[in-house]
């Protein structure tokens, strides 16, 4: 198939979204962001920013469609495409046409910046960016790319945009659903469920009328953010429990912090601290140097033939996202890499949002739990040694409680491990 030039990728996608006439049914919005946090990827390229556009009309698009599912969508899958397709088109034999018109404008593109550079022969966090380079991994060349002299990606700072929407007014609460979720929860690009690309919205203007910019307080925010979510749910939405969704039981916690890089080091921090939970063989004292107390590890050795038994031979930490890649690096070899996966598909994202909001008074950092399946429907592999092998990650009551009892003291005796983190998260 003949590939098109950016240019004309870039004519085509702005003859797609022109604006409509204004009539008096139509709301125009023009709204006006920058990213608090770095972008990452968001190019054709994977892990690299587009120079020629680098926030793209199909990209707000997409994370609009999503959102508005988070928010929207109820009943069967059939009446939830249904619905969507209204609102935002649709092609194929029975292409719709969306109502909803997107038009962006980068006001400012911001600047690249490094997050990890090469030391010698080791790839190595920036001192301004260590608290984060734990969520920014996927910057890093694979063994295959720096042995190929690939160098690390960069991302791009202080970017600035304006997004210009056109719908009908009798979408206004469809529309303004999906934008108050992304405008909280989301982002754009890469990474966003790790707070890469969090956005900020600065102005509205409607129809030509200056909109007042509603900002949370730190001290108030957990209640605010509540109050909105309950104000733009759909009422008696009842979604799909298949598709990522929010209701008014949506589980997340809220931490204050004096801006919004601090927040998202923290939350960050707080990520890598509980993921990696280990002790000193020696002391039994916590260390980021120690024996790993999650199981997967002692599960692998022992799945490899090493005959060093496992507490619970349970793969828990799966509920983060897939797949996962265990490195050994201490045991020269002896234990062979290994590669957490769904059986029947390459990836699953996390159900767990980390991402710094900015305040009228600072920020917070927010941590959520997105109401989707915590697992793979088929089932989970592991891929060790060109052997494929059936494995769980559920723990049940007496697993979570010697996994407590053994060291691991962050999953304070839960088998629901997200939720444990909720609460590791505020303390």
């Amino acid at each position: 198939m003949r590939k098109i030039s950016e240019k004309l990728r870039n004519e085509i996608e702005s003859l797609e979204t022109i604006e409509k006439p204004l009539d008096e049914h139509r709301v125009v919005q023009i709204r006006k962001y920058r990213l608090v946090t770095p972008l990452f990827g968001g190019g054709v390229m994977p892990r690299e920013n587009d120079p020629s556009k680098l926030i793209r009309e199909t990209s707000v698009r997409g994370q609009l469609r999503f959102w508005w599912r988070a928010m929207r969508a109820s009943g069967t899958i059939g009446k939830i495409k249904a619905r969507e397709d209204e609102i935002f088109g649709s092609g194929g034999e029975n292409a719709r046409q969306s109502k909803l018109f997107v038009k962006v404008r980068v006001t400012n593109s911001g600047n690249e910046r490094e997050i990890f550079r090469l030391e010698g022969e080791r790839i190595k966090a920036i001192d301004e960016w260590a608290k984060i380079a734990y969520a920014a991994f996927a910057l890093q060349p694979s063994r295959e790319e720096q042995r190929a002299g690939v160098m690390p990606k960069k991302v791009r700072e202080k970017v600035e945009f304006e997004v210009e929407l056109s719908f009908p007014e009798d979408l206004r609460s469809e529309v303004e659903a999906a934008l108050w979720a992304w405008e909280t929860f989301g982002g754009i690009g890469g990474r966003t469920r790790r707070g890469f690309a969090a956005i900020e919205l600065l102005q509205i203007k409607e129809n030509g009328q200056q909109q007042s910019v509603k900002k949370y307080r730190k001290e108030t925010a957990e209640h605010q953010i509540r109050e909105d979510l309950k104000k733009h749910l759909l009422p008696n939405k009842a979604c799909h429990a298949e598709l990522p969704h929010l209701s008014e039981e949506t589980v997340f916690r809220i931490r204050a912090a004096k801006d919004v890089k601090e927040a998202w080091e923290v939350a960050v921090e707080k990520l890598r601290s509980f993921r990696q939970f280990r002790r000193d063989k020696k002391t039994g004292k916590e260390s980021p140097y120690g024996k790993s107390q999650w199981p997967e590890p002692d599960e692998i050795r022992r799945l490899s033939g090493n005959l060093q038994p496992s507490i619970v031979g349970k793969f828990p930490r799966a509920v983060f996202g897939l797949p996962i890649i265990f490195h050994f690096p201490q045991e020269g070899g002896a234990i062979p890499d290994a590669t957490l996966k769904p059986k029947e598909f390459d990836r699953l994202a996390s159900p767990l949002i980390l991402r710094p909001i900015a305040c009228e008074d600072g920020a917070v950092a927010i941590a959520l739990i997105l109401e989707t399946p915590r697992l793979p429907k088929g089932g989970l592999e592991l891929e060790v040694e060109n052997k494929k092998l059936d494995v769980d990650a559920e723990l049940d009551s007496k697993e979570a409680a010697a996994l407590t009892k053994d060291g691991l003291d962050v999953l304070q005796n839960k088998t629901d491990v997200l939720e444990a983190f909720l609460d590791f998260f505020v303390r």
